[in-house]
């Protein structure tokens, strides 16, 4: 389980730590204690606004507010971790194992991967989708402007269209790349 906070802080839960007092679901103990919290980062300034995985689970990517993005290398804590570091505390495993992209001078609200794991897309306050390629994570490598406002919400209907959903009430069609406006719903 993977929660960020409006702090721009992101921990990582292992859910089977939380302790066996009776509860209704796997977290339920993790929120009145810290018990369970394998490791956290203090890397973003801002809100945490979305979190995605790749296929194989080893890298864990946040867009913040902050105007970043935030790469997290799962391998690196769950090795730390398993060797039986204390995680909580700021450690060289910890340190090394997060990135961030360059500034974007936007908030990015939203996240989704695309075109089979090779693009990430993030929303923006000011309505463009900024693109990544995946492992070149310091500037965006395309941008896609027209939105008239923030796109707070992406949905990946195939590896190459989405749907956003701007604060102006609308839910777009989008292809990725090449990029083109397919419609309104």
């Amino acid at each position: 389980l993977v929660t960020g906070d409006d702090e721009g802080v992101v921990k990582l839960w292992d859910t089977r730590m939380c302790g066996n007092a009776p509860k209704k679901s796997g977290f339920d103990n993790c929120m009145t204690k810290q018990k369970g919290c394998v490791t956290t980062f203090s890397s973003n300034n801002d809100y945490i606004s979305g979190f995605e995985c790749d296929a194989d689970g080893t890298t864990l990517l946040a867009s913040s507010a902050d105007c970043t993005l935030s790469i997290f290398d799962i391998r690196k804590i769950s090795n730390a971790y398993k060797k039986g570091r204390d995680l909580t505390s700021t450690t060289t495993t910890v340190t090394e194992s997060a990135k961030r992209s360059d500034d974007q001078e936007d908030e990015l609200l939203s996240i989704c991967t695309m075109k089979r794991g090779k693009k990430v897309v993030c929303g923006t306050q000011d309505g463009v989708l900024a693109i990544w390629s995946w492992g070149t994570w310091g500037d965006i490598s395309d941008r896609f402007p027209g939105h008239p406002h923030s796109i707070d919400a992406l949905l990946k209907v195939d590896e190459d269209t989405m749907l956003t959903g701007c604060s102006d009430g609308l839910v777009r069609v989008v292809q990725i790349q090449p990029d083109k406006l397919l419609g309104v719903l």
